[in-house]
C-alpha cells in the first residue's frame, strides 16, 4: 500500500509498505483452538510491517493511543530495524539512544512542520542500515524521515490500528487525481 496522507506531495510526505501481519486475537480461539494455558481467553496482538521510503521521504508526526477504538489494547510499542539506507527518528522525548534536540539542526535540515503550533517532536536520532531504534514512551508523538538514499525499514510492534496525527489536516489515505 501507499499513502500520501491526503497532502498531494507523495515525494515529500508519504510512505509505502507491506503489512506482513497485523493480528489481534484471543488465546484459545486461534489455530487448533487447543490452548488451555494461563492466558486462555485473553487478547494478544502483534504486527510485522515493511516500510519503503524514498530519499528524504517522511511520515507525518503521529502517535498511537491505548484503547480508544482499540478496546482491550494498550498503546503501540514499536522497534524499527533499518535494513537499507538511513533514517532520522524524531520524537517528543529524549531517550537513551543519543537523541539530540531538533532545535540544534541546521535550519535547512529541520523537518517539515517544525515550529508549527501542532508540531510536538523535540528530538532526533539518525540510524543507519543494521541498527535498531525503539520507541520507549508509549503514546508519544513521533515520525521518521529517510536519508539521502531512501530507506527500507522493518517494524516490529504490538498490534495497533489507531493512529492520531498532530497536524489536524492530516489523515491516513491518499489524494485523488483531482487534488494533485
Amino acid at each position: 500500500w501507499v499513502a500520501d496522507f491526503v497532502q498531494g506531495d507523495y515525494a515529500k510526505l508519504g510512505m509505502a509498505g507491506i503489512f506482513w501481519e497485523n493480528v489481534d486475537g484471543v488465546y484459545g480461539e486461534v489455530g487448533a483452538k487447543a490452548y488451555e494455558g494461563d492466558f486462555k481467553d485473553e487478547r494478544f496482538g502483534y504486527l510485522g510491517h515493511e516500510i519503503f521510503l524514498l530519499p528524504g521521504h517522511m511520515l507525518p508526526e503521529h502517535n498511537h493511543l491505548g484503547n480508544g477504538s482499540q478496546k482491550g489494547f494498550g498503546p503501540k510499542m514499536e522497534t524499527w530495524h533499518i535494513r537499507h539506507g538511513s533514517v532520522e527518528f524524531f520524537g517528543e522525548y529524549q531517550g537513551l539512544a543519543g537523541e539530540t534536540p531538533i532545535s540544534e539542526m541546521a535550519e535547512s535540515e529541520k523537518p517539515w512542520g517544525y515550529g508549527e503550533p501542532w508540531f510536538k517532536s523535540k528530538y532526533v536520532k539518525t540510524c543507519v542500515a543494521g541498527e535498531l531504534y525503539s520507541l520507549k514512551d508509549p503514546e508519544s508523538w513521533h515520525f521518521m524521515r529517510a536519508g539521502k538514499n531512501g530507506a527500507i525499514v522493518a517494524e516490529y510492534a504490538t498490534y495497533h490500528n489507531d493512529v492520531k496525527f498532530s497536524n489536524p489536516d492530516m489523515e491516513f489515505g491518499n489524494s485523488t487525481a483531482e487534488e494533485i
